[in-house]
Formats: structure tokens, C-alpha cells, sequence
């Protein structure tokens, strides 16, 4: 009964008001409880941290909580990546081509969120075009470390769909990742 007293006094935000309605002012746990709501219903808005899920190279996913800031950096990174698989089939369709295309930028990423790391590597010199390149994905922390693999066409639509469902702003410059 005590949890949902206290279940009800936690929906309320408006302690003065609705407090009287959830319990009786004579109730033992009323004075705490009013204290809690009073509490809960002045703190600050919790910041939001949005999941990031990463479809790996087999069936299973990886979850990984991210800042939209993360997000943005990554998704530069994938951009750029994207740009120099464009880059290098330009470069292999060109009619006077002379010697072997120019080599491109690996993507490295890197970053520590929540006392996690998450590191990404892509090098688009070694794949014949995007659609068949491979991003090796370690994520470890202080007791676990995993690597894997996921598809550059699966990492794109993961970032799509994050911007989506987190409704990220980009600037125009920073345009979500496109094959």
C-alpha cells in the first residue's frame, strides 16, 4: 500500500494541490511523502541520454547510451568516409588515370561516454566500393571488452535512424550519412 502511495504522490507534481486527493493529511507517511513530492516536483529537468543501437555482423545488437554531441562527431566521420569511397571510384573511372587511385583517410573514431569507450575503424582503400566495407566496432569499459564488426550500410542506417527518432538537428553542412 506504501508503494502505491508513494507511486501516486510521485506522479503528482503539484504537491499542495494534489496531495489531498492521493492521502489524507492525518496519514503516518503523508509529511514524508509531501516532503518527496515538494522535492521532486522543484529539481531540475534530467537531461536526456539517447541509446544508440548498433546492428553488428552476426544477429545480435549493440546498445550504447550516447550524447547527441557523440552522435554528430560520428556522423561527420561517416560522412567524410562515405566522401572518400566516392572519391576513390571517381578516381578508378577517370579515363586518364595514371597509376593507382589516391589513397584515402581511414575512419578512426573514438569516444568515452559513461565510462564506456567506443572505438570505430574503417579504411575505405581496402573495399571495392561502401556497400562492402567493414567497420571494426570495440566497445570496452574496466571488467568488459567486445569486438566486432557491422556493415558501413548498417552503421549508416542506424545513424539515420537515430537523427530520427531523436529528432537530431544537423547543420546543412553536416547532413546525415547517404550512400
Amino acid at each position: 500500500m506504501m508503494g502505491i502511495l508513494l507511486l501516486l504522490a510521485l506522479v503528482a507534481t503539484s504537491a499542495t494541490t494534489t496531495l489531498g486527493f492521493i492521502m489524507p493529511a492525518a496519514h503516518p507517511i503523508a509529511s514524508p511523502v509531501r516532503t518527496l513530492v515538494t522535492a521532486v516536483a522543484a529539481a531540475p529537468s534530467a537531461v536526456v541520454v539517447e541509446t544508440f543501437i548498433l546492428p553488428m555482423g552476426d544477429d545480435s545488437r549493440l546498445k550504447i547510451r550516447c550524447e547527441s554531441e557523440t552522435f554528430k562527431d560520428l556522423a561527420l566521420r561517416v560522412n567524410a568516409l562515405l566522401a572518400s569511397f566516392r572519391n576513390i571510384k571517381a578516381a578508378n573511372a577517370a579515363e586518364d588515370k595514371k597509376g593507382p587511385a589516391p589513397r584515402e583517410p581511414s575512419l578512426e573514431f573514438l569516444t568515452k561516454n559513461f565510462e564506456t569507450h567506443l572505438e570505430m575503424e574503417c579504411n575505405p582503400n581496402i573495399y571495392p566500393d561502401a556497400f562492402h566495407a567493414t567497420v571494426f566496432v570495440k566497445v570496452k569499459n574496466e571488467v568488459l571488452e567486445v569486438t566486432s564488426q557491422c556493415q558501413l550500410s548498417a552503421l549508416v542506417d542506424a545513424l539515420k535512424l537515430y537523427k530520427q527518432t531523436y529528432k537530431i538537428k544537423m547543420e546543412a553542412s553536416n547532413a546525415e550519412p547517404s550512400n
